[in-house]
Protein backbone atom coordinates (compact mmCIF):
# COMPACT_ATOMS: atom_id res chain seq x y z
CA UNK A 1 0.00 0.00 0.00
CA UNK A 2 1.87 3.25 -0.85
CA UNK A 3 1.35 5.92 1.56
CA UNK A 4 0.22 9.43 0.86
CA UNK A 5 2.35 12.65 0.96
CA UNK A 6 3.50 14.11 4.51
CA UNK A 7 0.92 15.51 6.63
CA UNK A 8 3.11 18.93 6.91
CA UNK A 9 4.34 19.42 3.62
CA UNK A 10 5.83 22.87 3.31
CA UNK A 11 5.02 23.86 6.90
CA UNK A 12 7.95 24.73 9.71
CA UNK A 13 7.16 21.87 11.80
CA UNK A 14 9.40 23.66 14.95
CA UNK A 15 6.90 26.70 14.80
CA UNK A 16 4.07 24.37 14.41
CA UNK A 17 5.09 22.16 17.50
CA UNK A 18 5.42 25.77 19.31
CA UNK A 19 1.96 26.75 18.64
CA UNK A 20 -0.01 23.32 18.93
CA UNK A 21 1.49 23.20 22.71
CA UNK A 22 0.36 26.89 23.04
CA UNK A 23 -3.01 25.70 22.52
CA UNK A 24 -2.81 22.82 25.11
CA UNK A 25 -1.80 25.05 27.45
CA UNK A 26 -4.26 27.54 26.56
CA UNK A 27 -6.73 24.76 27.32
CA UNK A 28 -5.24 23.79 30.61
CA UNK A 29 -2.92 21.41 29.86
CA UNK A 30 0.90 21.51 31.86
CA UNK A 31 3.28 21.32 28.58
CA UNK A 32 6.46 22.57 28.84
CA UNK A 33 9.68 23.35 26.22
CA UNK A 34 10.65 19.73 26.95
CA UNK A 35 7.46 18.65 25.03
CA UNK A 36 8.24 21.15 22.39
CA UNK A 37 11.41 20.00 21.58
CA UNK A 38 10.20 16.55 22.17
CA UNK A 39 7.55 17.38 19.74
CA UNK A 40 9.63 18.80 17.03
CA UNK A 41 12.29 16.30 17.03
CA UNK A 42 9.20 13.71 16.47
CA UNK A 43 7.72 15.76 13.93
CA UNK A 44 11.38 15.80 11.63
CA UNK A 45 12.04 12.62 12.63
CA UNK A 46 9.15 10.19 11.43
CA UNK A 47 7.45 12.98 9.12
CA UNK A 48 3.30 11.56 9.96
CA UNK A 49 1.03 10.95 6.67
CA UNK A 50 -2.26 10.16 8.40
CA UNK A 51 -4.14 12.13 11.67
CA UNK A 52 -4.06 9.18 13.17
CA UNK A 53 -0.05 8.97 12.88
CA UNK A 54 -0.15 12.83 14.07
CA UNK A 55 -2.17 11.61 16.52
CA UNK A 56 -0.11 8.79 17.95
CA UNK A 57 2.69 11.15 17.88
CA UNK A 58 1.39 13.80 19.48
CA UNK A 59 -0.24 12.11 22.11
CA UNK A 60 3.17 10.27 22.81
CA UNK A 61 5.40 13.63 22.64
CA UNK A 62 2.67 16.27 24.52
CA UNK A 63 0.64 13.60 26.81
CA UNK A 64 2.07 13.17 29.88
CA UNK A 65 -1.23 12.65 32.01
CA UNK A 66 -4.06 10.82 31.36
CA UNK A 67 -6.40 12.57 33.56
CA UNK A 68 -5.87 15.37 30.39
CA UNK A 69 -6.52 12.63 27.71
CA UNK A 70 -9.85 14.22 26.70
CA UNK A 71 -8.27 17.86 26.86
CA UNK A 72 -5.91 16.70 24.31
CA UNK A 73 -7.98 15.17 22.41
CA UNK A 74 -10.77 18.15 22.73
CA UNK A 75 -7.54 20.41 20.76
CA UNK A 76 -6.89 17.91 18.60
CA UNK A 77 -10.20 17.25 17.09
CA UNK A 78 -10.32 20.96 16.94
CA UNK A 79 -7.16 21.55 14.96
CA UNK A 80 -7.62 18.81 12.59
CA UNK A 81 -11.09 18.95 11.96
CA UNK A 82 -11.77 15.24 13.46
CA UNK A 83 -15.04 14.40 14.17
CA UNK A 84 -14.39 11.46 17.41
CA UNK A 85 -11.68 12.12 19.82
CA UNK A 86 -9.26 8.88 17.57
CA UNK A 87 -7.99 7.66 21.25
CA UNK A 88 -12.21 6.58 20.93
CA UNK A 89 -12.37 4.87 17.63
CA UNK A 90 -11.94 1.62 18.74
CA UNK A 91 -15.08 1.84 20.92
CA UNK A 92 -16.81 3.37 17.97
CA UNK A 93 -16.87 0.84 14.92
CA UNK A 94 -18.89 3.07 12.94
CA UNK A 95 -16.60 5.81 13.06
CA UNK A 96 -14.88 4.88 10.37
CA UNK A 97 -17.76 6.01 7.94
CA UNK A 98 -17.34 9.54 8.75
CA UNK A 99 -13.57 9.90 8.37
CA UNK A 100 -11.99 12.57 9.19
CA UNK A 101 -10.30 15.08 6.20
CA UNK A 102 -6.42 13.89 6.16
CA UNK A 103 -4.37 16.90 7.47
CA UNK A 104 -5.09 20.71 7.41
CA UNK A 105 -4.25 20.70 3.68
CA UNK A 106 -7.49 18.70 2.98
CA UNK A 107 -9.79 21.44 5.52
CA UNK A 108 -8.83 20.60 9.05
CA UNK A 109 -7.37 24.29 9.12
CA UNK A 110 -10.56 25.51 8.21
CA UNK A 111 -12.28 24.04 10.89
CA UNK A 112 -9.55 24.88 13.37
CA UNK A 113 -10.33 28.43 12.93
CA UNK A 114 -13.93 28.63 13.53
CA UNK A 115 -15.47 31.43 15.65
CA UNK A 116 -13.99 31.01 19.02
CA UNK A 117 -11.64 28.22 18.99
CA UNK A 118 -8.53 30.46 17.61
CA UNK A 119 -6.15 29.95 15.12
CA UNK A 120 -3.04 27.53 15.54
CA UNK A 121 0.05 29.33 14.62
CA UNK A 122 0.81 27.40 11.43
CA UNK A 123 4.16 28.97 9.10
CA UNK A 124 4.74 28.00 6.26
CA UNK A 125 8.41 27.38 4.14
CA UNK A 126 8.51 29.50 1.02
CA UNK A 127 7.40 28.50 -2.21
CA UNK A 128 9.78 26.09 -3.98
CA UNK A 129 7.60 26.25 -7.42
CA UNK A 130 4.03 27.11 -8.45
CA UNK A 131 2.09 23.90 -7.58
CA UNK A 132 3.48 24.76 -4.01
CA UNK A 133 2.53 27.80 -4.38
CA UNK A 134 -1.02 26.89 -4.99
CA UNK A 135 -1.23 24.28 -2.21
CA UNK A 136 -0.35 26.87 0.19
CA UNK A 137 -2.94 29.88 -1.03
CA UNK A 138 -5.65 27.32 -0.62
CA UNK A 139 -4.65 26.48 2.84
CA UNK A 140 -4.28 30.13 3.44
CA UNK A 141 -1.92 29.63 6.58
CA UNK A 142 -0.86 32.81 8.79
CA UNK A 143 2.75 33.41 9.63
CA UNK A 144 1.90 34.12 13.49
CA UNK A 145 4.41 32.33 15.81
CA UNK A 146 4.47 32.34 19.43
CA UNK A 147 7.24 34.86 21.16
CA UNK A 148 9.69 33.60 23.74
CA UNK A 149 7.91 35.20 26.76
CA UNK A 150 4.71 33.94 26.29
CA UNK A 151 6.65 30.17 26.25
CA UNK A 152 8.05 31.25 29.48
CA UNK A 153 5.66 33.38 30.97
CA UNK A 154 4.51 31.09 33.41
CA UNK A 155 7.32 28.22 33.79
CA UNK A 156 8.68 28.69 37.27
CA UNK A 157 12.87 29.63 37.48
CA UNK A 158 13.42 26.24 39.31
CA UNK A 159 12.54 24.98 36.55
CA UNK A 160 14.14 26.17 33.68
CA UNK A 161 17.56 24.80 32.12
CA UNK A 162 20.69 27.24 31.33
CA UNK A 163 19.20 28.12 27.48
CA UNK A 164 15.99 29.36 28.96
CA UNK A 165 17.47 31.67 32.13
CA UNK A 166 19.46 32.89 28.99
CA UNK A 167 16.50 33.95 27.15
CA UNK A 168 14.80 35.02 30.81
CA UNK A 169 18.20 37.20 30.80
CA UNK A 170 17.31 39.05 27.33
CA UNK A 171 13.60 39.03 28.30
CA UNK A 172 14.49 41.16 31.37
CA UNK A 173 17.26 43.68 29.63
CA UNK A 174 13.96 45.85 29.66
CA UNK A 175 12.69 45.73 33.10
CA UNK A 176 13.11 49.54 33.72
CA UNK A 177 11.26 50.80 30.88
CA UNK A 178 9.35 52.56 33.73
CA UNK A 179 11.03 53.94 36.15
CA UNK A 180 10.25 55.36 39.89
CA UNK A 181 10.22 59.46 40.59
CA UNK A 182 10.64 61.70 43.19
CA UNK A 183 9.64 65.36 43.48
CA UNK A 184 12.85 67.64 43.59
CA UNK A 185 13.30 70.99 45.18
CA UNK A 186 13.98 72.78 41.39
CA UNK A 187 10.89 73.68 39.64
CA UNK A 188 10.25 74.39 35.55
CA UNK A 189 8.35 76.47 33.69
CA UNK A 190 5.11 75.36 32.76
CA UNK A 191 1.29 76.91 30.94
CA UNK A 192 -0.52 76.15 33.59
CA UNK A 193 -0.58 75.11 37.68
CA UNK A 194 -1.02 76.04 41.28
CA UNK A 195 2.47 78.05 41.84
CA UNK A 196 3.45 81.54 39.93
CA UNK A 197 6.66 81.74 38.79
CA UNK A 198 7.46 85.11 39.93
CA UNK A 199 10.74 85.46 38.63
CA UNK A 200 9.35 84.73 34.94
CA UNK A 201 6.37 87.53 35.83
CA UNK A 202 9.10 90.07 37.06
CA UNK A 203 11.44 89.62 34.08
CA UNK A 204 7.92 89.61 31.73
CA UNK A 205 6.97 93.28 33.92
CA UNK A 206 9.93 95.10 33.19
CA UNK A 207 9.80 94.42 29.66
CA UNK A 208 6.53 96.09 29.65
CA UNK A 209 7.30 99.05 31.92
CA UNK A 210 6.22 97.39 34.77
CA UNK A 211 2.91 96.08 33.98
CA UNK A 212 2.05 92.35 34.50
CA UNK A 213 0.64 91.02 31.11
CA UNK A 214 0.55 87.71 31.89
CA UNK A 215 0.59 85.41 34.63
CA UNK A 216 3.53 82.66 34.58
CA UNK A 217 3.62 79.69 36.25
CA UNK A 218 5.95 77.16 37.64
CA UNK A 219 5.45 72.75 38.68
CA UNK A 220 8.08 70.83 40.21
CA UNK A 221 10.68 68.30 38.16
CA UNK A 222 10.48 64.92 39.02
CA UNK A 223 14.00 62.97 39.26
CA UNK A 224 14.16 59.40 38.62
CA UNK A 225 14.54 57.66 42.41
CA UNK A 226 17.00 55.22 43.31
CA UNK A 227 16.27 51.68 43.20
CA UNK A 228 18.03 49.21 45.54
CA UNK A 229 18.21 45.49 44.96
CA UNK A 230 19.85 43.00 47.52
CA UNK A 231 19.39 38.94 46.32
CA UNK A 232 20.00 35.90 48.19
CA UNK A 233 22.47 33.42 47.26
CA UNK A 234 22.07 31.26 49.26
CA UNK A 235 21.70 27.54 49.04
CA UNK A 236 17.87 28.01 49.59
CA UNK A 237 17.81 30.25 46.77
CA UNK A 238 19.98 28.56 44.26
CA UNK A 239 16.95 28.05 41.54
CA UNK A 240 16.42 31.32 41.58
CA UNK A 241 19.98 33.32 42.48
CA UNK A 242 20.68 32.93 38.15
CA UNK A 243 17.55 34.40 37.51
CA UNK A 244 17.96 37.37 39.90
CA UNK A 245 20.97 38.09 38.38
CA UNK A 246 19.12 39.20 35.21
CA UNK A 247 17.07 40.66 37.30
CA UNK A 248 19.84 43.26 38.51
CA UNK A 249 21.36 43.45 35.63
CA UNK A 250 18.11 44.94 33.50
CA UNK A 251 17.89 47.16 36.60
CA UNK A 252 21.83 48.01 37.00
CA UNK A 253 21.60 49.61 33.31
CA UNK A 254 19.55 52.67 34.42
CA UNK A 255 20.24 55.11 36.14
CA UNK A 256 20.73 55.34 40.21
CA UNK A 257 20.42 51.63 40.67
CA UNK A 258 22.01 49.83 42.55
CA UNK A 259 22.99 46.10 43.40
CA UNK A 260 23.96 43.76 46.10
CA UNK A 261 24.39 39.74 46.43
CA UNK A 262 24.55 38.03 50.09
CA UNK A 263 24.84 34.67 51.73
CA UNK A 264 26.99 35.16 54.83
CA UNK A 265 28.31 38.78 53.62
CA UNK A 266 27.09 41.51 51.26
CA UNK A 267 28.95 41.70 48.20
CA UNK A 268 28.20 44.94 45.74
CA UNK A 269 28.00 44.20 42.38
CA UNK A 270 26.38 47.22 40.44
CA UNK A 271 29.55 47.79 39.03
CA UNK A 272 30.36 43.91 37.53
CA UNK A 273 26.16 43.80 36.12
CA UNK A 274 26.71 46.99 33.86
CA UNK A 275 29.07 45.20 31.56
CA UNK A 276 27.47 44.55 28.39
CA UNK A 277 27.44 41.18 27.77
CA UNK A 278 24.79 39.57 29.94
CA UNK A 279 26.53 35.89 30.08
CA UNK A 280 29.91 37.41 30.70
CA UNK A 281 28.57 39.84 33.68
CA UNK A 282 26.34 37.44 35.67
CA UNK A 283 29.12 34.59 35.10
CA UNK A 284 31.99 37.39 36.58
CA UNK A 285 29.23 38.78 39.45
CA UNK A 286 28.78 35.24 40.21
CA UNK A 287 32.26 33.87 41.09
CA UNK A 288 32.92 37.54 43.04
CA UNK A 289 30.47 36.34 45.51
CA UNK A 290 32.75 33.60 47.07
CA UNK A 291 29.97 32.67 49.62
CA UNK A 292 27.24 31.77 47.55
CA UNK A 293 25.13 28.63 47.62
CA UNK A 294 26.21 27.93 51.52
CA UNK A 295 24.27 29.08 54.95
CA UNK A 296 22.37 32.85 55.43
CA UNK A 297 23.16 35.46 58.05
CA UNK A 298 19.86 37.98 56.40
CA UNK A 299 20.57 39.81 59.42
CA UNK A 300 24.13 40.33 59.43
CA UNK A 301 24.33 41.43 56.04
CA UNK A 302 21.56 44.21 56.21
CA UNK A 303 23.49 45.55 59.17
CA UNK A 304 26.63 45.55 56.99
CA UNK A 305 24.81 47.07 54.78
CA UNK A 306 23.52 49.83 57.67
CA UNK A 307 27.12 50.21 58.88
CA UNK A 308 28.80 51.41 55.66
CA UNK A 309 28.43 54.88 55.45
CA UNK A 310 28.40 54.94 51.44
CA UNK A 311 25.83 52.07 50.96
CA UNK A 312 23.27 53.32 53.74
CA UNK A 313 23.08 56.65 52.06
CA UNK A 314 22.22 54.67 48.85
CA UNK A 315 18.90 53.37 50.58
CA UNK A 316 18.04 56.51 52.07
CA UNK A 317 15.13 57.62 50.31
CA UNK A 318 14.93 54.69 47.25
CA UNK A 319 12.94 51.48 47.19
CA UNK A 320 14.48 48.54 48.45
CA UNK A 321 13.74 45.34 46.60
CA UNK A 322 14.88 42.37 49.10
CA UNK A 323 14.96 38.56 47.20
CA UNK A 324 14.86 36.55 49.83
CA UNK A 325 12.80 33.15 50.80
CA UNK A 326 13.58 34.25 54.78
CA UNK A 327 15.41 31.32 55.68
CA UNK A 328 18.09 32.66 58.28
CA UNK A 329 20.69 31.43 60.39
CA UNK A 330 21.37 34.79 62.13
CA UNK A 331 18.80 35.50 65.62
CA UNK A 332 15.40 36.86 64.09
CA UNK A 333 15.53 39.65 66.30
CA UNK A 334 18.64 40.91 64.50
CA UNK A 335 16.75 40.68 61.27
CA UNK A 336 13.89 42.17 62.62
CA UNK A 337 16.17 45.70 64.01
CA UNK A 338 17.65 45.47 60.25
CA UNK A 339 14.29 45.22 58.29
CA UNK A 340 12.71 48.01 60.61
CA UNK A 341 15.55 50.76 59.88
CA UNK A 342 15.67 49.95 56.52
CA UNK A 343 12.05 50.40 56.21
CA UNK A 344 12.31 53.71 57.73
CA UNK A 345 15.37 54.87 55.75
CA UNK A 346 13.52 53.83 52.24
CA UNK A 347 10.75 55.08 50.33
CA UNK A 348 9.14 51.48 50.08
CA UNK A 349 10.48 48.64 51.03
CA UNK A 350 9.48 44.98 48.39
CA UNK A 351 10.31 41.56 49.80
CA UNK A 352 10.46 38.92 46.68
CA UNK A 353 10.05 35.34 48.65
CA UNK A 354 9.30 32.84 45.42
CA UNK A 355 7.88 30.65 48.19
CA UNK A 356 4.92 32.73 48.71
CA UNK A 357 3.64 31.81 45.48
CA UNK A 358 2.48 28.19 46.94
CA UNK A 359 -1.26 27.96 47.71
CA UNK A 360 -1.20 27.50 51.41
CA UNK A 361 2.17 29.56 52.06
CA UNK A 362 2.24 30.83 55.40
CA UNK A 363 5.76 32.65 56.61
CA UNK A 364 6.20 30.09 59.31
CA UNK A 365 10.29 30.61 58.74
CA UNK A 366 11.50 32.70 61.93
CA UNK A 367 13.25 35.10 59.29
CA UNK A 368 10.44 35.89 57.29
CA UNK A 369 7.98 36.20 60.38
CA UNK A 370 10.06 38.51 61.77
CA UNK A 371 10.68 40.48 58.90
CA UNK A 372 7.59 40.50 57.48
CA UNK A 373 5.80 42.88 59.42
CA UNK A 374 7.93 45.68 58.35
CA UNK A 375 7.35 44.95 54.64
CA UNK A 376 5.40 47.39 52.57
CA UNK A 377 5.02 44.80 49.30
CA UNK A 378 5.44 40.77 49.69
CA UNK A 379 5.30 39.44 45.96
CA UNK A 380 7.03 35.59 44.81
CA UNK A 381 8.87 36.47 41.68
CA UNK A 382 9.11 32.86 40.82
CA UNK A 383 8.25 33.25 37.13
CA UNK A 384 8.62 36.53 34.60
CA UNK A 385 4.72 37.24 34.72
CA UNK A 386 5.26 37.54 38.94
CA UNK A 387 8.58 39.65 37.63
CA UNK A 388 6.09 42.48 36.33
CA UNK A 389 4.43 42.56 39.79
CA UNK A 390 7.92 43.66 41.05
CA UNK A 391 8.29 45.64 38.50
CA UNK A 392 4.73 47.44 39.84
CA UNK A 393 5.53 47.47 42.74
CA UNK A 394 8.93 49.21 41.93
CA UNK A 395 7.56 52.12 39.87
CA UNK A 396 4.78 52.36 42.01
CA UNK A 397 4.51 56.46 43.23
Amino acid sequence: MTQGPALLAGVDRAQFAAAMTGRLRAAGMDTGLTATHRFAAGLAATEPRSVRQMYLLASTCLLSDIEDRDTFDRVFAAVFGTPLPLSQRRLHPDAGAAAAPQGPHRGGLRDARQPGGGPVSWATMPAAGEDSAGDVGEMGLPELTPSAADVLATIPFDQMDDAQLEVVGTLLEDVGNRWPTRLARRRRAASSGRVLDLRRALHSAMRQGGDVAALHWSTPVRRPRRVVMLADVSGSMKPYARAYMHLMRGLGHHARAETFAFATTLTRLTPILTHRDARTAVERATDLVGDRFGGTRIGSSLRQLLGSPVWSSMVRGSVLLIASDGWDTDPPERLAAAVSRLQRMSYRLVWVNPRCAEANYLPAVAGMAAALPYCDVMVPGHTIHAVRAVVRAVVED
